[in-house]
């Protein structure tokens, strides 16, 4: 009976130091998720599924993507709406929009070889401010394309365009306008060293070739001149002098003298400083209403929020 005892006791005793391990282990499982958790939760881990989208956008560019020569021109990125993508509806929720679009402004800029070009006089480009429309869902396995381009610049600032259109129907989904900014040794440029109005080629963003050729026309004499010329196109986000405004909305420069039979309307008084689009980078996009009011909005809101800081 003794010996029955101990053998009773020793397995019991066996249990409850099992018991007692399995329950430290449970524990420390425990402590260790929960440790997990608020580290996941707080500090985040590396976002896997971006690198991943960058790697493809790259290997695409190598692969099938050919380079833009003129900087002017439409880049096309295709893509689909993948598991990922979606929310609860099954639509592609608003921030891989924003995904997207900046995959496709990579596309954009190492296609047209603008941060290359940029980057022979240390020059960079710093994302400052993004506007975008949502028009009609897309749908999970949804393909589409999203069409980007530069839509207006100067020697400091950049407005690049992006649409996201079906390529079944041509219909707009989304449009997004993001700035873009001069950067130079960490700070934004504001005002180019030498920022001659007489000869800005070679400074800034006009470093970029954005168009094959001039804008000019044959006259009568065999000899190419200028098409047109307009008033300063320096910064529309500061003036709305040298605009005109049509009732479709479009904001275009306003047309000051042309060249013809009349030399006196060329050599009018009036025209103190013309951009005759005798070159191949200064924008002669036409520039919409709605963006002008944005980028407006933004000078505004820099303004007072530098007043604020003071």
């Amino acid at each position: 009976m003794s010996s029955e005892r101990n053998h009773t006791m020793t397995s019991m005793d066996k249990l409850i130091t099992l018991s007692q391990n399995l329950t430290n282990t449970y524990k420390k499982k425990i402590i260790a998720l929960t440790i997990a958790l608020i580290l996941f939760t707080k500090i985040g881990t590396l976002n896997i599924l971006y690198i991943l989208q960058y790697a493809e956008c790259i290997i695409k560019l190598i692969i099938f993507q050919k380079r833009i020569k003129y900087a002017s021109s439409t880049a096309i990125y295709n893509t689909r709406v993948h598991l990922y993508d979606i929310d609860f509806w099954f639509h592609m929720n608003n921030a891989a929009y924003l995904r997207h679009a900046e995959l496709a402004r990579v596309d954009f800029f190492i296609r047209t070889k603008i941060w290359k070009q940029l980057n022979k006089k240390n020059y960079s480009l710093g994302f400052i401010a993004l506007n975008i429309r949502y028009r009609r869902e897309l749908t999970l396995f949804k393909s589409y394309s999203i069409h980007t381009r530069a839509l207006f610049w100067n020697e400091l600032e950049l407005i690049i365009e992006q649409r996201f259109i079906d390529p079944n129907t041509n219909f707009l989904h989304t449009i997004v306008y993001g700035k873009y900014v001069l950067i130079k040794n960490g700070r934004r440029v504001k005002q180019l060293m030498n920022n001659d109005n007489d000869n800005v080629e070679g400074e800034g963003l006009y470093l970029i070739k954005f168009y094959e050729k001039p804008l000019i026309v044959s006259s009568g004499n065999d000899t190419e001149r200028p098409l047109i010329h307009v008033a300063s196109t320096e910064s529309i986000t500061s003036s709305q002098n040298g605009y005109i405004e049509h009732d479709d909305g479009v904001i275009e420069p306003e047309l000051v003298a042309q060249y013809g039979d009349n030399e006196e309307e060329e050599n009018n008084e009036l025209i103190t400083r013309t951009n005759a689009f005798d070159n191949v980078y200064e924008c002669r996009n036409k520039i919409p209403r709605s963006l002008r009011i944005w980028m407006q909005c933004l000078e505004q809101s820099s303004y007072e929020s530098t007043r604020n800081l003071l």
